[in-house]
């Protein structure tokens, strides 16, 4: 899995490559916790766009981030789901939970 990212004011938009799944969990929790520690960034936003495959412990992944990002009173979405992942989110009733939009523009103009 590779992981990209890109700052735009307070918002980090996050890009995981690839399988967000097994071992590579944990490499995005850590990538993406880093960021909820920086004073500059209230706003996380994961574009799934081009994760081809997500298991329970990528899930788990995402959700702990969300469930930090809260703590820490800041906001956090995902966005550009392909219908596997948004039917996987919606089968465990997440997609409830999480903020979840189309597109990055829509998550980025909800969040700011």
């Amino acid at each position: 899995m590779e992981l990209k990212f890109r700052i735009q004011g307070k918002i980090c938009i996050i890009y995981p490559v690839g399988n967000l799944a097994g071992d590579k969990s944990s490499k995005f929790l850590s990538f993406t916790n880093s960021f909820l520690s920086k004073e500059h960034v209230d706003v996380i936003v994961v574009n799934l766009q081009e994760v081809e495959v997500i298991d329970s412990s990528g899930i788990g992944a995402i959700f702990a981030v969300y469930k930090t990002a809260a703590t820490k009173t800041k906001e956090f979405s995902i966005c550009q789901l392909s219908p596997y992942l948004l039917s996987t989110l919606t089968s465990m009733g997440l997609n409830n939970i999480l903020q979840v939009f189309k597109t990055e523009d829509e998550a980025i103009l909800d969040l700011t």
